[in-house]
């Protein structure tokens, strides 16, 4: 008994850690790769880059525009898998999405120790991301999303180790710019990494009265600019322009096209009653909030079992896609129970931003993750001005899967915070194992 109370947070990793990989290992063998979010192109590009050596035109995939690192590396694995014999090496593929997926488990975890350094806090961090569904879901299909966001957790960890030991020298700043030049070569959107980045240490040089920071800055930034341009250049010269968040959707936005402003702090309750897109399409909190702990455009089923089920077995979601009975009840209830984690969040937030003024924003783990989630939300925002069309999967929250941690763990470290010996983590654990429970048809794909 008393080596098991020693090692009670070594077991706990383990089990939290176990329970990821199992649930991303059997949805890599579950999932057909080719049904997730423009899969097809997804697999084509790793196919143009490993039977042919090269990067596809825009003329063979719309995705051609998308940053290469994630598509090069896939290649690498599916040829090995080729040259090993693997039968299917798209297998090797998902199983490598299933690490990733893991590892980002391990690192939502490791970023709540590095910020607060708090066990229960950091346990609390990495058991949620193991079984909320987009971090599950984009785990299950080819994508770039998740190594960026992957390579975005461990430059902000770097960065909270930083200002935690007070030492702001270049070293750091050349494996925080690393890491951040490797994640802009896998996604543009990273550059809300770097903005961030910047705005921290600039505000800390600013707090601090010293250079330091503003040093390691500039190393960050001789890093990570060199990686990112080159491909910027080819894009400019090849796709049509650098720089740009989409090369392949230039549909003018219309008076009509666009969203009226109460959409972007509208909840629409519609949501609670039909789990799926384009029900809550109303309010773009609604449309977050059922991604977040749902399927909300039905596209991580098993479709090709589901579309010969009988017809009393299935239902006909507005994407086109059927969802079993069964998954369509789960989702059902599990959304009305996520319910329960909104006033967690929001008092973890607004306390979050209390201790921020109360400090006068000191330079600490407040102060960078609030200036992530800040800028991070705002460029989600101004994407989906800029693309507003909602059927065409605009609005995920697998675009900001990096920010879902910090939220979370703001929310636990209110309720964590609270005076009494065992009685908040024991809600903790009670919340996420009835939410896993309700979530797990959801969650689980699926085989056969």
């Amino acid at each position: 008994m008393n080596w098991i109370n020693r090692h009670r947070w070594t077991l706990a990793w383990i089990a939290v850690l176990g329970l990821a990989w199992a649930i991303r290992l059997h949805n890599a063998f579950a999932y057909n790769p080719y049904w997730g979010y423009d899969g097809g192109a997804h697999l084509s590009y790793i196919e143009t880059i490993a039977h042919s050596g090269r990067l596809p035109a825009p003329s063979e995939n719309y995705l051609a525009w998308h940053e290469p690192l994630f598509y090069i590396i896939s290649a690498g694995i599916f040829n090995w898998a080729r040259i090993l014999g693997v039968q299917d090496p798209w297998i090797a593929v998902q199983i490598f999405q299933a690490v990733l997926g893991t590892i980002f488990v391990g690192l939502a975890g490791y970023l709540a120790w590095e910020a607060y350094r708090k066990p229960g806090l950091a346990m609390a961090t990495a058991a949620t991301i193991a079984v909320l569904p987009p971090a599950i879901f984009v785990s299950s299909y080819t994508t770039n999303e998740l190594l960026a966001h992957v390579l975005i957790l461990g430059a902000l960890i770097l960065t909270l180790r930083t200002a935690r030991t007070g030492r702001f020298n270049p070293r750091d700043g050349v494996w925080i710019g690393l890491l951040a030049g490797l994640a802009m070569l896998t996604k543009l959107t990273s550059l809300v990494l770097l903005a961030s980045l910047a705005a921290f240490f600039i505000v800390t040089a600013i707090l601090k009265r010293s250079a330091a920071p503003l040093r390691t800055l500039g190393a960050m930034l001789i890093i990570a600019i060199p990686l990112a341009l080159p491909w910027q250049a080819y894009r400019e010269q090849s796709l049509g322009g650098a720089l740009r968040l989409n090369n392949f959707e230039q549909k003018a936005v219309d008076a009509a096209s666009a969203h009226p402003r109460r959409f972007y702090v509208s909840f629409d309750r519609s949501i609670l009653e039909t789990p799926y897109w384009d029900s809550g399409s109303r309010g773009m909190l609604s449309i977050l909030y059922a991604g977040t702990f749902g399927d909300y455009d039905n596209v991580f089923g098993n479709v090709d079992r589901d579309n010969i089920l009988p017809g009393d077995k299935k239902i006909l979601t507005t994407s086109g896609r059927y969802v079993t009975t069964d998954r369509f009840a789960a989702a059902w209830t599990t959304l009305r129970f996520s319910l329960v984690f909104l006033p967690i969040l929001l008092v973890g937030l607004l306390a979050t931003a209390f201790r921020l003024v109360r400090s006068r924003f000191a330079a600490n783990a407040d102060l960078l993750l609030a200036l992530f989630v800040a800028i991070t939300g705002a460029a989600l925002i101004y994407y989906t001005v800029r693309y507003p069309f909602l059927e065409r999967g605009t609005l995920k929250p697998i675009f900001v899967l990096s920010v879902l941690p910090i939220i979370f763990l703001c929310g636990w470290k209110s309720l964590l915070g609270i005076k009494h010996r065992w009685a908040p983590g024991v809600l903790v654990a009670g919340i996420l194992a009835v939410f896993t429970a309700f979530a797990w048809p959801v969650i689980w794909i699926t085989s056969g």
